[in-house]
């Protein structure tokens, strides 16, 4: 997960984790936008997001793919956790409760399912893999899986279901994926990088990220991406995404409200602010505001990622706007889901 390290106080961090915690498993996807806050991701990048969410495999070092055993997993540096980083969003915020997450993949896995088919093998790293829950189903699911992610305080969570499923794994990382030549020697038959992670690169950072992703990715594999529809929300001038109602579990009578609000500063940037609100009628106040953030988000449009995938070594193929495989159509569609081939 990439954050914006300016996104957020901690203070207001603070004030959303007591909201977060009595959350539970309650899922904060928008079935209508497809944005979660995995913040990657949202801060995910933030949210790998609020937006949906994700053997015997084989490595390579200096070129030479062969079987991956157990001990051909990644660099010895790539095992450690950094220190944790104070202005990371994440280190006061159980992510895991705040989805419903077998729901979630369920529901998502015949999408990734018919992405991952052609891949040359069945292994996948998980980009901005937030606290583990995608990498956690495709090992399950018999895909030797590897997840990266800035936050550490994510991929501590992450690391519960270290080598859940035995030599699959899955693994983590704690680092950025430009650096993933370094921190692995493992070479992967597909990447994912799923929820609204790519807006919180400009374009030097996401270009220089899709040349080290090509790095780990076999010839013929499989890059699934998939962000918001910018181009609906530029050219529509959409100030807002759904408002999200959810019960408070700590009483009945109230609820949590999830808001989103849009500014649109130029033709390629919009500032984005998610407002989680408690509503207590009868009380005084009735509302209270339990967090609020102003973030950066690089608005990437489908023909601008394509061509930055094609400079990078990836064929675009398939353009989605949902998980449901409907075409993309730029001013409709809530998302755009890509899929590419690495040549």
């Amino acid at each position: 997960m990439l954050w914006p390290r300016n996104a957020c106080s901690v203070a207001g961090w603070s004030r959303w984790s007591s909201v977060a915690s009595a959350l539970g498993g309650v899922d904060e996807v928008d079935g209508a936008t497809g944005v979660s806050f995995r913040a990657r991701r949202d801060s995910a990048v933030g949210a790998r997001n609020e937006h949906e969410v994700w053997r015997e495999g084989y490595t390579s070092v200096n070129g030479d793919h062969r079987r991956r055993t157990a001990s051909a997993a990644p660099t010895e540096d790539a095992a450690v956790t950094r220190e944790p980083d104070p202005n990371d969003p994440f280190s006061r915020i159980n992510y895991r409760s705040l989805i419903a997450w077998p729901d979630r993949i369920e529901r998502e896995w015949p999408f990734l399912e018919w992405g991952l088919a052609a891949a040359p093998e069945r292994s996948v790293i998980d980009l901005g893999c937030g606290t583990g829950e995608h990498a956690r189903y495709l090992a399950a699911r018999g895909f030797r899986t590897v997840g990266i992610d800035q936050s550490t305080a994510q991929i501590e969570k992450a690391r519960e279901y270290e080598n859940e499923s035995g030599k699959l794994g899955p693994h983590f990382l704690n680092g950025d994926m430009l650096d993933l030549p370094r921190l692995t020697r493992e070479r992967f038959g597909a990447a994912i990088c799923l929820g609204n992670v790519l807006p919180y690169m400009e374009d030097a950072d996401l270009t220089a990220r899709l040349g080290a992703i090509a790095q780990v990715v076999l010839p013929g594999g499989r890059l699934l991406l998939q962000i918001l529809n910018y181009e609906r929300i530029l050219a529509g001038r959409v100030r807002h995404l759904p408002i999200n109602f959810r019960p408070d579990p700590a009483n009945g009578n109230n609820e949590i409200v999830w808001v989103r609000l849009i500014c649109h500063e130029n033709a390629t940037h919009v500032m984005f602010y998610p407002i989680t609100l408690a509503l207590r009628p009868g009380e005084d106040p009735p509302v209270e505001i339990a967090s609020a953030r102003e973030i950066r988000l690089r608005a990437w449009v489908r023909p601008e990622l394509e061509e930055l995938l094609d400079r990078s070594g990836f064929t675009p193929m398939h353009a989605c706007g949902d998980m449901q495989r409907t075409p993309y159509d730029a001013s409709m569609s809530s998302d755009l889901i890509l899929v590419a081939g690495r040549r």
